[in-house]
């Protein structure tokens, strides 16, 4: 996600008195950075994005763990993935 900071970047201030068109405007941008004393505060992400964010973070994560087991030894191999499989379609 690219942000750009011209388009995606609200002070604190502005953000408490013109809430309705920042949140509005969320839509659109999908992530705003809110500013406090010129520095980030808070993020504020489009709430469809932030679940496809959270699903790929739990993918990812999910990924990692396979890749460890491998390593400890503890996969399966695709033979038996196959063997197993005509188990769970039976």
């Amino acid at each position: 996600m690219n942000i750009h900071p011209i388009d995606q970047i609200e002070s604190i201030s502005d953000f408490r008195t013109k809430t309705d068109r920042v949140l509005k405007g969320l839509s659109d941008q999908k992530m705003i950075l809110l500013t406090q004393h010129g520095k980030t505060c808070a993020v504020l992400v489009d709430p469809s994005d932030y679940e496809e964010t959270l699903e790929r973070l739990r993918l990812a994560e999910k990924i990692l763990q396979g890749e460890k087991e491998i390593e400890e030894g503890k996969g399966v191999s695709h033979a038996q993935v196959i063997k197993l499989s005509k188990t769970w379609l039976s």
